[in-house]
């Protein structure tokens, strides 16, 4: 005669569920990379604006560089195809808008989630390197050490193939 209260799962309990769990990972995981994809490119872009921003205000504000010295041309990024960009302060008794070297170096930031920039486009034509420099006392944008009617484009793609855009222009104006 049977115990009638023995309790737990059959076997056959057990193996439903583990198929039910079986199909739904085979659903999540591949969206869970998508979505991981999608989330590195939309931190990448908010970076990247993020760090002109704080350029402008490095500029406006009393923020020196790393020796202790002014930044008497003001703050900006140096951007290059590649992983990653430069933040830098224009030293110096000639400022240049461009990153130099040496004591303008502020800081390296490295692009997550395998995101690189992949072009630089000035008023349509290829770049390899663009430096976008805020100038004291008021914030003016000179973008390749140009002042004029100025827009650059960068995109940056990452492995999945995904790409993004961001355009600046030289009156502050970051899409």
């Amino acid at each position: 005669m049977r115990n009638k209260n023995k309790k737990g799962f059959t076997l056959i309990e057990l193996l439903v569920v583990i198929f039910i769990m079986a199909i739904m990972a085979v659903i999540i995981v591949p969206r869970y990379a998508s979505y991981r994809n999608k989330k590195s490119m939309s931190y990448a872009r908010t970076q990247i604006i993020t760090d002109l921003r704080y350029t402008q205000d490095y500029t406006l504000g009393t923020k020196k560089l790393l020796d202790g010295t002014s930044a008497t041309g003001g703050f900006g990024v140096q951007f290059r195809k590649g992983s990653s960009y430069i933040i830098f302060g224009d030293g110096g008794a000639d400022p240049d808008h461009a990153y130099g070297g040496g004591n303008e170096l502020f800081e390296t930031v490295k692009l997550v989630g395998n995101v690189t920039i992949s072009r630089l486009t000035l008023n349509g034509n290829d770049m390899d390197v663009v430096n976008y420099v805020s100038e004291p006392p008021y914030g003016k944008i000179y973008i390749n050490n140009l002042d004029d009617d100025i827009t650059l484009v960068i995109t940056f793609t990452n492995n999945a193939g995904l790409s993004e855009t961001i355009t600046i222009n030289n009156s502050g104006f970051i899409s």
